[in-house]
């Protein structure tokens, strides 16, 4: 039997924690970001903790992949890696480095995605940004949310 229990850090993501204000943003936060508001989370406090069984991990992980194509990496400006130095996104994993993965909410405010009313700001979360520290550069992937709403029985 597969274990579907999501591990400690996953089990903590809640819409109050997505939407809160990020008190200590880090320095490359503004390059992905703009001049928005840094609200998030953070995920995990060590990136390597990344690749432990967890079903939610394993989507970001995936997402990972997905949302980076076949770029090469790092590919941050500044950064001193040759072309012989660089690696492929699906081998991100043994980049991973001991910095922490931030999540930002994904908000539509113009239309409903979760059901719950009783959840503030639940109405517009449409997923999160996961930003992921390996050597060199951060990486990005984005990971949807979808609820359906209770049908009574």
């Amino acid at each position: 039997m597969i274990d579907m229990a999501l591990c400690s850090a996953c089990s903590s993501i809640s819409v109050e924690a997505l939407t809160e204000d990020l008190e200590n943003p880090p320095s490359w936060w503004g390059l992905f970001n703009g001049l928005s508001k840094p609200r998030g989370m953070v995920h995990l406090q060590n990136a390597l903790q990344l690749k432990q069984p967890c079903p939610l991990c394993a989507i970001i992980r995936a997402s990972i992949v997905q949302y980076n194509g076949d770029e090469k990496f790092p590919r941050r400006k500044g950064s001193s890696a040759s072309s012989q130095e660089q690696w492929d996104v699906a081998d991100f994993e043994a980049h991973l480095i001991d910095a922490p993965i931030y999540l930002r909410p994904k908000q539509d405010f113009l239309r409903r995605s979760f059901p719950e009313e009783s959840v503030p700001s639940a109405w517009h979360l449409r997923g999160f940004t996961a930003f992921v520290p390996v050597k060199g550069d951060v990486l990005t992937g984005v990971v949807r949310l979808f609820a359906q709403p209770v049908l009574p029985l």
